[in-house]
């Protein structure tokens, strides 16, 4: 269902925040006064409060409205543009990090972000199936990237180009897309993984000022992969590195976690009770319900927040 002023319990997110630009195409960002005006918005109808107390409103049956605010990633402008604005409207947030970044680590999605910037969808598939074609033979066919049919039926918002690299990206073996970035695309990157994740991604000590500052930590597992397919051993260990890289950071574990890419599977939920973990949220672009699985609440995204706000002509 569409967010709507009938909305009662919501949860925005956000991912980029700032104003868009040429050398970043690839991305499509909430501009800085658009998320002014989302955060006035909600400061001003909604009680603005934690994923967990949220969750626990809607299950008592609260009255009034009430509403959440995260940001995936960790990312740098978050930090540059988000923060002063929620900290002037006083507006609680939580940040779910993805741990590898403050180790030198650029997850998939942003690696299409910058390639994406650079090139368009359909040379990266050509890139890409040459690619396969030269250094995985056996596997070319099988992964190949068509342009005149979808490959799943995921990303429907987006052309059919876009969502079949993006979606190939994601489910081919990580030993062919790791050989792909470091053998093509990092010759039209032209920089280190180091110096685009300082660029890109909040550091540890600023994730740890975050936390001091009365903002909340929450994860976005170590790696970034998706939890769709992924098995239940490969999981745990991303999530003891995860664990491990927030417990040195900030003396402490994160209990909610954000799904990348928004999926999960039957065995995330055992793995996650395992590390103590009491809620997750999804890309499920809905209002929260008290039917809803503690592990599997949804989010609105930035754009039904505008589309709304556009079409109740709120300035």
């Amino acid at each position: 269902m569409p967010l709507s002023s009938a909305s009662q319990f919501i949860i925005v997110n956000y991912h980029y925040v700032e104003d868009p630009r040429p050398d970043f195409s690839g991305i499509h960002p909430c501009s800085v006064s658009e998320f002014e005006r989302q955060v006035r918005y909600l400061v001003e109808n909604y009680t603005v409060t934690s994923v967990p107390e949220l969750f626990r409103a809607v299950q008592e049956g609260r009255s009034g409205t009430h509403a959440a605010i995260t940001f995936d990633d960790g990312l740098r402008d978050q930090l540059e543009y988000a923060v002063p604005i929620l900290r002037n409207h006083g507006a609680p947030a939580m940040f779910f990090f993805i741990t590898g970044t403050l180790e030198g680590f650029v997850p998939l999605a942003h690696r299409i972000h910058l390639l994406s910037s650079r090139m368009s969808m359909a040379e990266i598939a050509y890139a890409f199936n040459a690619f396969l074609k030269e250094s995985f033979p056996d596997v070319s066919e099988r992964y190949y990237i068509s342009s005149d049919r979808r490959l799943t039926d995921r990303r429907l918002h987006e052309d059919v180009m876009s969502a079949n690299v993006k979606e190939t990206l994601i489910l081919i073996p990580k030993e062919i897309r790791d050989a792909f970035f470091r053998t093509v695309a990092s010759h039209v990157l032209g920089e280190d993984e180091g110096v685009i994740t300082r660029r890109l991604f909040m550091n540890g000590d600023e994730m740890w000022e975050l936390e001091r500052a009365g903002f909340a930590i929450g994860s976005h597992t170590h790696y970034h992969e998706s939890l769709e397919h992924r098995d239940e051993a490969a999981f745990r260990e991303d999530t003891a590195k995860a664990q491990k890289v927030f417990s040195r950071s900030l003396g402490k574990t994160p209990t909610v976690i954000s799904y990348p890419h928004g999926r999960s599977s039957e065995a995330t939920k055992k793995v996650l009770e395992e590390f103590d973990f009491t809620h997750g949220v999804t890309i499920e672009r809905r209002s929260v319900t008290a039917e809803d699985d503690p592990f599997a609440i949804p989010r609105f995204d930035t754009t039904d927040l505008k589309v709304f706000l556009n079409s109740a002509h709120v300035s």
